[in-house]
């Protein structure tokens, strides 16, 4: 994973709402995900497999906890093209599960990425396992066979943090 704490200056602006003494923003690529995102702390990397629409996958996973929020980006490779719209359905699907709640959908572009049907960004309100509220923002999109979460989940999440969070996503050329 290649961090550098350099300030892009399209990125700036944004950066500037965003600032908070517990949001560190820097600039992260985790090594073979296809691109490079800002996360306000320092990602840790995760994998496991997991039985998604009845396919064996390796999920691979960076994320971190910075202001009472989680931030994670989790990446897996659909095994053929007929896959992709199946699979990132269940990851939408999953995400609004996990914490029980309903989601509003609304419209998620990242520049480079391969159109599919089921690339959205959600709001989900929901709980946790202890009965806790939470809100979870998760954005969906695909490269090719690669398919991708974004996610910023907490009791409060600033909605400052979750539009840099989300709109530094950049897929990096092959």
């Amino acid at each position: 994973m290649r961090i550098s704490r350099g300030w892009s200056v399209a990125v700036f602006p944004a950066m500037l709402v965003a600032c908070s003494p517990s949001l560190d923003w820097r600039d992260v690529r985790p090594q073979d995900s296809g691109v490079t995102m800002l996360f306000p702390c320092r990602p840790d990397p995760h994998e496991r497999s997991v039985r998604m629409a009845a396919v064996d996958l390796r999920m691979q996973m960076v994320s971190c906890n910075a202001a009472g929020a989680t931030f994670s980006l989790v990446y897996v490779d659909a095994p053929q093209a007929a896959q992709g719209a199946p699979l990132l359905a269940e990851l939408r699907a999953r995400a609004a599960a996990n914490v029980g709640g309903t989601a509003v959908a609304r419209t998620f572009l990242v520049p480079g990425a391969t159109p599919n049907e089921q690339s959205a960004a959600l709001r989900i309100e929901g709980r946790l396992p202890d009965g806790r509220r939470v809100i979870e923002h998760a954005a969906f999109f695909a490269r090719g066979l690669r398919l991708y979460q974004v996610t910023a989940i907490g009791e409060t999440v600033s909605p400052d943090a979750v539009e840099t969070f989300f709109g530094a996503v950049k897929v990096v050329p092959a």
